[in-house]
């Protein structure tokens, strides 16, 4: 990571638009809320990317944003809420980052998803924290899905560009609602042990993929 750079600071306007949504969320449309080992999250200025489980469309991002406010936080979100200019520049402003599906925006906007993941390693690079739902997709059942591997080459690619000189940090996280569809439910954010992907380096370079699939099924298991 380069020490001449460092996390990006919020704007006024964005930290009083985020102590709204903690009123709102916080007090008024969940009865309470619960966060346990939050002591595993690294400091921040650390490398971290946060893999969880998605059963609850945006509650899960916002749940975890509003409870790691000491950090800039970067999220991949469905591209076509990007599409006119003036949504693009605000929500790019609060972190998020187009995500291009085949089923949606078609097999040629995929590519588009290269320019998302290297934005989201450049903000790896300067100690920033970054969310994905590995699952590609949320559902509201208590039942975890196949993980894809991208969050683990923007992860790997970020610390490629680092000379491999630091550490990259995938923190396993899991979410839980007593219920779905109403408000003034109970919800939980449980945070696993982070996992250092500075000791993978070398298998890395010698086995992209296999180390890949290595550290995947780890960290689904400390997530189920």
């Amino acid at each position: 990571m380069d020490k001449s750079k460092k996390p990006r600071d919020h704007s006024l306007m964005l930290k009083a638009f985020r102590s709204y949504l903690q009123y709102v969320n916080s007090r008024l449309y969940f009865r309470k809320e619960y966060v346990v080992n939050k002591e595993n999250i690294p400091e921040n200025g650390t490398p971290v990317v946060v893999v969880s489980n998605h059963q609850n469309c945006l509650n899960d991002p916002l749940c975890v944003c509003l409870k790691l406010t000491d950090r800039r936080m970067n999220f991949l979100a469905r591209a076509n809420v990007f599409k006119r200019p003036i949504f693009n520049r605000a929500l790019r402003a609060m972190g998020l980052l187009p995500a291009y599906r085949m089923d949606y925006e078609g097999y040629s906007a995929v590519a588009n998803n290269k320019e998302t993941m290297t934005d989201a390693g450049n903000a790896l690079m300067v100690g920033e924290t970054v969310m994905l739902y590995p699952e590609g997709g949320h559902q509201d059942k208590r039942w975890l899905g196949k993980f894809k591997l991208g969050y683990l080459r923007i992860a790997f690619d970020a610390a490629e560009r680092m000379n491999f000189e630091h550490d990259v940090v995938v923190l396993p996280s899991c979410n839980h609602y007593s219920n779905y569809f109403h408000a003034r439910s109970d919800m939980l954010i449980k945070f696993g042990e982070p996992i250092s992907l500075k000791s993978y380096y070398e298998d890395y370079k010698r086995a992209p993929r296999e180390t890949m699939v290595e550290i995947n099924g780890l960290v689904r298991s400390k997530i189920q």
